[in-house]
């Protein structure tokens, strides 16, 4: 009897224990960038999801156990079993951490696909634990279309992007700063510590261009400067 409820224990221990390392690892990024992105009126509260998930991870740890007991013909279903496990594990880390949203939606299609057949493979060998996989099943369907709402619904991951023209804002330097940390100047971007390019003196053959212009009452002051007579 202790055999089977250690047996049973690990059975459930090792998605049990699994999704929660999995959650501190994206712990930060729930509390902080997934309460900012857009999500439909009809997302669940996030306090629910780490219950659900240690009932389905509970599910999931009997379910395997009761296959794994019956020995003949369960290599297959517990290999499934296990990709699945992997994918389930995987998706967290590429939607919370990575922040990649069109990945994630590839990687919850892929764990609902290798859920479908686990179950399958798992009703095969033990009807009854393809049964208790159900509930996983359905709340992975409901994942997934969670998942892809909010992926339409933030086609960036959430992130604040900038076009390939950078924006620019005023300033007392006659340069424009762009909003990628660069001074902007009339041809491109440079780095803010470059000293800027001085044009090269323009020499000039023709002597009579060479000479100042001068306006005709510049002309006409100096004449009269010139005819006044010298006081004595």
């Amino acid at each position: 009897m202790g055999i089977i409820i250690t047996e049973l224990a690990v059975a459930i221990g090792i998605p049990v224990l699994g999704g929660l390392f999995v959650s501190q690892l994206t712990q930060e990024s729930i509390v902080t960038w997934y309460r900012t992105i857009s999500k439909p009126s009809w997302n669940p509260p996030a306090i629910i999801f780490a219950p659900i998930w240690t009932v389905l991870y509970a599910l999931l740890g009997v379910a395997s156990y009761q296959v794994w007991q019956v020995g003949v013909g369960n290599a297959w279903a517990l290999k499934l079993y296990l990709a699945q496990l992997a994918l389930n594990f995987l998706w967290p880390l590429v939607f919370f951490n990575m922040r990649n949203l069109s990945l994630s939606v590839l990687v919850n299609l892929a764990l609902l696909a290798t859920s479908l057949a686990t179950q399958g493979a798992f009703y095969r060998v033990h009807p009854e634990a393809g049964q208790l996989m159900m509930p996983y099943i359905i709340w992975l369907c409901f994942a997934n279309l969670l998942n892809f709402v909010v992926w339409r619904r933030n086609p960036h991951g959430g992130e604040v992007t900038t076009t390939d023209a950078p924006s620019t804002v005023a300033t007392d330097n006659p340069k424009q700063v762009s909003n990628r940390g660069e001074d902007y100047g009339p041809i491109g971007p440079t780095t803010a510590s470059a000293e800027p390019r001085r044009a090269a003196p323009i020499r000039i053959s023709n002597p009579q261009l060479a000479a100042p212009a001068r306006s005709p009452m510049l002309r006409t002051l100096r004449t009269r400067q010139q005819a006044r007579p010298d006081p004595a």
